[in-house]
């Protein structure tokens, strides 16, 4: 499996539970296009435990995006940036976010 972690602050105006519409709207749209496996729950960063180490980014929030695999992630890059359509709903995902950060990586075949 091929995994996109996103990291973020949303901005002022979107509240949690209208991002969380949006990218539900968003992975049907590319599910039903055959270009996302999945997408996991909107999650809130946890900063007070000593387990989180990262005192490079200011980030709140985050969640995860998989892939069959990288040949599934490139099509639905490629698909985003050239299709109007997707363009529409990727636009309400990204346009509430602020300060992203995007993390991929393959699971190891042993």
């Amino acid at each position: 499996m091929f995994h996109m972690l996103s990291c973020f602050n949303l901005d002022d105006e979107t509240p949690t539970h209208v991002f969380q519409a949006s990218l539900t709207a968003f992975k049907h749209y590319m599910q039903e296009q055959d270009l996302l496996s999945s997408v996991g729950q909107l999650g809130r960063r946890c900063r007070d435990t000593p387990m989180d180490t990262d005192a490079e980014r200011d980030l709140e929030y985050y969640f995860v995006m998989t892939f069959r695999d990288r040949r599934q992630c490139d099509a639905a890059y490629d698909f985003i940036d050239n299709d109007s359509a997707s363009h529409t709903s990727h636009t309400e995902v990204i346009s509430s976010v602020k300060y992203a950060v995007f993390i991929c990586w393959e699971d190891i075949q042993e």
